[in-house]
């Protein structure tokens, strides 16, 4: 990450570990960019809820076709990552 090392209290990952499919150097990256006693705060999908539970039956070429494409976001905006 673009940021000196240990500037943050807290640092926040909303829906991102879920595409992460190995979670040890995500943690490693994050790490130096947190003061020490910072907190790290993540939010992830439950995987026994109805949702997760149906998209992980569903293949990922259908998640871009179904989930990213009729959004009509821009053309800066990121396809729906692999779930792991």
């Amino acid at each position: 990450m673009p940021f000196p090392t240990e500037p943050f209290d807290l640092c926040v990952s909303n829906y991102v570990l879920e595409h992460v499919a190995d979670p040890a150097p995500h943690f490693q990256e994050v790490s130096p960019v947190l003061k020490p006693q910072a907190s790290y705060c993540f939010r992830t999908s439950n995987r026994w809820h109805y949702v997760t539970m149906a998209a992980s039956l569903v293949p990922h070429s259908i998640h871009l076709r179904v989930a990213t494409k009729p959004r009509a976001l821009g053309a800066d905006a990121h396809d729906s990552w692999p779930t792991v």
